[in-house]
């Protein structure tokens, strides 16, 4: 690729060719579930057979690439396990990835709008379609803070056991946050839980 073409690429149109590349040459299913202007909504499943199965997704908000770049490491460092199904959307918001904003193209925070009291933008549409048949044992959703130092999770099962398991690891190379609150909610050892499911749609997550 010449120099000047790598340039004029957009930030999305870029993560999609580093994508292509992690997921050449490798035993992967890959579907594509539908177009968001003219990216493809993708989902990505590895060892399709296994037992048990993760569903990861990243890009939901624009602005926070971490995620979905961190995927494209993860598994160009060849860091997925054989015994386990691993479910991928990389990319929920690629029209806000492209233009670095929190927001899709219509100004919608695709985290506000899985409520079934409104009509889904289509990024909601296709993530849920994409998954509307599959068994899921742990959900990861990957984001990234901006307003805050260190690792911390978000959790709605009682049972938080995984998610201590899943910082205990993480926090020998990512420190926890070390604040008492996160936007309003109380932390401990990293992990924030949300007992109400009906709380206010403008609550930072």
């Amino acid at each position: 690729m010449k120099i000047n073409q790598f340039i004029m690429e957009d930030r999305a149109t870029r993560f999609y060719r580093f994508l292509k590349h992690a997921i050449s040459n490798r035993p992967f299913d890959v579907k594509v579930i539908d177009y968001v202007k003219s990216y493809p909504f993708l989902k990505i499943t590895i060892n399709e057979h296994a037992d048990r199965t993760i569903l990861i997704t990243s890009g939901i908000h624009g602005n926070e690439p971490c995620g979905p770049l961190g995927i494209i490491h993860w598994m160009l460092n060849n860091n997925v396990p054989e015994d386990v199904r691993v479910i991928i959307i990389p990319m929920i918001n690629p029209s806000g990835f492209q233009d670095n904003k929190r927001r899709n193209m219509n100004d919608k925070d695709l985290n506000r709008g899985f409520r079934r009291d409104i009509k889904p933008e289509d990024e909601i549409y296709f993530f849920k379609k994409a998954i509307q048949k599959e068994s899921v044992d742990l959900l990861l959703s990957l984001h990234e803070d901006h307003g805050h130092k260190g690792l911390y999770m978000y959790y709605a099962d009682v049972d938080d056991q995984v998610c201590k398991d899943i910082l205990s690891r993480l926090s020998n190379i990512i420190p926890l946050v070390d604040d008492e609150t996160v936007y309003g909610d109380k932390v401990e050892d990293g992990l924030i839980y949300i007992a109400d499911k009906n709380k206010d749609p403008k609550h930072a997550y």
